[in-house]
């Protein structure tokens, strides 16, 4: 299965936007006119290749930054005209078929770049590739259709994350998902609030009832779904989201593997309420009391995302004296309790922890964003897997929230301007457990004069430290490492528990630029832009997935490349025909291709530049 990539522009400029004191007008943009041209063809991707009309090719560019777009004629021709000399990226879209970029090489992957000069004409064939549909109908237990739920075809490598808003069942229990880029899939359907009111009803009714209740559907049109209260078919049961062949536990969905151009017909399937339980629990200080100000959630991840009103576990019996909490309506699956103190217990103070003050003896200067100081807070955190029955017994003991805390350091070039290390703020940034980002800066601080740092009580999980800098002329800040106890925390993780603080860090940003250009040459020296180069570290323990030293792009028309700002060491390029986003980044593919490649080494603040040519399928610097 081959995870594809899709890229969704966003026109930024296009967006309102507004000051303090009151909304303004932008000027229109100042049109660049140009003298070079593009033409071209659209196709489709089969074994006969046709022209496809009414597509939409969209043109961006560094002076084109709001786009164009022009719309193929009958013939599949369309034309750009008065095009400024400029590097730009084409796309291509038409209903039925998946979206494309000039020059990729694989569905949903990225294009390349073209380099435009002046009075330039270039003419180009942009294919595109049959897109693939799923449908089927979906029953209650007595073999009715269901109106109205939410159908989803989501990836099935990542089902936390929907490729986009599903589509609603009609009158007859049929959905129709289409315009999917061919890989594997999952179905789901989700119950909501309404739906849960309507598959209720429909399990109680006699036929005659349904049919009538189906002709009011659709009577009624689509209508904003109401905040109704959930229906559960019994004291002991709820809706959750169901999965084909009809099953509520993710691993045994089905996978449907989809072709370009498939079809996939007959995915029918039946709803119906799930067996739920109940966890039960307490929450106590860290001398054993009860604490008396506690908020408690449950997070169940992965499928939750589809969760809609009635499916979410409910908190039924709140904290008591005793601590005790309940959770009902818990459907099977794994989940993680969590609960946060903003007060300090009685016997809590004994431990010598009360206070928090800074190196300097007071507290640390907040950044400006910060919600204000984060006073000691205590945390827990518990892992329940639930598997149809009651799970009692679970204790969350409230610990003190770790504190991340070191020193900044500035490394600027001999002609920048010096910069004020109590300027600088330092956050920390949610990651997942492969290292990409999760979430926004979770906790900020600012640095003192002499460029210490503590973030206090900060919440449990994976991190990754993040710096921001007020602009200083003729510079250009970033971080380029985040040292704690030797290990740099830029090229693995942060992971912070309760109860155990993390000191000594220390934080570099520095102005000094590293850049790495080249350009990729056939053997004959002509161009080679139909190739992707993809860089990474020699040390082997750096080949890490979503790693700051690991990175690919494509060859502009000239065969021009380049990185930025990858931390200084020695590297391979190689040179690719293909990339498949499932693999490139693993251990195993980069040790693969490293004999074919070429090592560079990246200097602190300097430009590293490296002529390829590419022969046999081996890359030879010049």
């Amino acid at each position: 299965m081959k995870l594809l990539l899709v890229a969704l522009t966003v026109t930024m400029a296009q967006m309102a936007r507004a000051t303090t004191f009151e909304q303004v007008r932008d000027a229109a943009p100042v049109a660049i006119r140009g003298t070079a041209t593009i033409t071209g063809v659209v196709v489709s991707r089969e074994a006969t290749p046709h022209p496809l009309s009414r597509a939409i090719v969209t043109i961006i560019g560094s002076k084109l930054p709001e786009g164009r777009s022009v719309i193929a004629d009958d013939a599949g021709r369309f034309t750009f005209r008065n095009l400024p000399a400029d590097r730009v990226t084409m796309s291509v879209s038409k209903h039925g078929y998946v979206a494309s970029a000039y020059g990729a090489l694989r569905l949903g992957g990225p294009g390349t770049a073209v380099t435009l000069a002046d009075g330039q004409t270039l003419d180009v064939v942009i294919a595109l590739t049959p897109a693939a549909v799923v449908t089927g109908v979906i029953r209650n237990a007595r073999g009715q259709p269901v109106p109205g739920l939410r159908v989803f075809a989501i990836d099935a490598r990542r089902p936390e994350a929907p490729d986009f808003g599903g589509v609603v069942t009609d009158d007859r229990g049929v959905y129709r998902i289409y315009d999917l880029v061919p890989h594997d899939y999952l179905v789901v359907a989700t119950v909501t609030t309404n739906t849960a009111l309507i598959v209720a009803e429909i399990d109680r009714r006699s036929e005659a009832d349904t049919d009538r209740l189906l002709a009011s559907l659709r009577d009624r049109g689509s209508q904003p779904e109401r905040a109704a209260p959930a229906v559960p078919a019994s004291s002991a049961e709820t809706w959750a989201p169901i999965f084909y062949p009809g099953t509520a536990v993710l691993a045994d969905a089905t996978r449907i593997t989809l072709a370009a151009g498939d079809v996939a017909d007959g995915l029918d399937f039946i709803v119906t309420p799930v067996a739920v339980t109940t966890i039960d629990g307490i929450v106590v200080n860290p001398d054993g009391s009860a604490p008396s100000a506690v908020n408690i959630s449950i997070d169940a991840g992965g499928v939750q995302i589809f969760n809609v009103g009635n499916v979410n576990p409910l908190l039924t019996l709140r904290l008591d004296s005793d601590g005790h909490f309940t959770y009902s309506t818990i459907a099977p699956g794994h989940y993680t309790i969590s609960a946060q103190s903003n007060r300090v217990g009685a016997g809590d103070s004994a431990n010598g922890r009360g206070g928090r003050g800074g190196a300097s003896g007071g507290p640390p200067i907040r950044c400006a964003a910060s919600a204000g100081a984060a006073g000691d807070k205590l945390y827990a955190v518990q892992d329940v897997d639930v598997y149809g029955q009651p799970v009692t017994g679970v204790t969350l003991r409230l610990q003190h929230g770790p504190v991340f805390s070191g020193k900044v350091v500035i490394d600027r070039g001999s002609n920048t301007p010096p910069a004020e290390v109590s300027t600088v703020c330092i956050g920390l940034r949610r990651v997942s457990d492969d290292g990409s980002e999760a979430g926004g800066v979770m906790a900020t601080a600012t640095a003192r004069a002499d460029g210490t740092f503590d973030l206090p009580a900060v919440a449990p999980g994976r991190y990754r430290p993040a710096l921001a800098v007020p602009p200083t002329p003729g510079a250009s800040w970033w971080l380029r490492s985040a040292v704690v106890s030797g290990q740099d925390l830029l090229d693995s993780t942060l992971t912070l528990t309760p109860g155990t603080d993390v000191t000594g860090a220390v934080l570099t940003v520095t102005d000094r630029q590293t850049e790495l250009a080249g350009t990729l040459q056939l053997s004959s020296g002509r161009p080679a832009p139909n190739y992707f180069i993809v860089v990474f570290p020699v040390d082997a323990s750096l080949r890490v997935p979503n790693s700051r030293r690991v990175k690919f792009t494509r060859p502009a028309t000239d065969g021009s490349f380049g990185f930025s700002n990858l931390p200084p060491g020695d590297y391979v390029l190689v040179a690719l025909t293909d990339l498949d986003p499932d693999e490139w980044q693993t251990s195993a593919f980069l040790a693969s291709v490293e004999l074919s490649g070429v090592k560079v080494t990246i200097h602190e603040g300097q430009k590293t530049e490296q002529v390829l040519r590419i022969s046999g399928g081996a890359l030879f610097p010049q």
